[in-house]
């Protein structure tokens, strides 16, 4: 594995969705990644080896957590390279879809 994947400088977009834990249903987020149009991943938080509760107690016990903080858990199976010009479009239902286009670097 080639850390430079998800450890550069904008490799973890997100989008500025901000609501309160009493406002959605954790356990209904299904989080689906299409790349050029075609599924590549797809899976149901229900699925998680952990759940978000259990996530968010284990990282809150060794660092403060604020409003806005993000933990990345990781993604269903699937993931692939990608190649500039590519479209990702990262879906979660009920909340809404992040859509990029991969660009070479330099």
């Amino acid at each position: 594995m080639d850390p430079r994947n998800k450890a550069s400088i904008l490799s973890a977009p997100s989008a500025p969705i901000l609501f309160r834990a009493t406002e959605c249903d954790f356990a209904s987020f299904r989080v689906r990644t299409l790349v050029d149009g075609d599924t590549k991943q797809d899976g149901s938080v229900t699925e998680m080896l952990f759940g978000i509760d259990a996530v968010i107690a284990y990282v809150s016990a060794f660092m403060t957590l604020e409003p806005g903080d993000l933990i990345a858990t990781g993604t269903p199976p699937g993931v692939g390279p990608l190649q500039p010009g590519s479209r990702v479009q990262i879906d979660i239902l009920g909340l809404g879809i992040l859509d990029n286009h991969v660009v070479a670097q330099g």
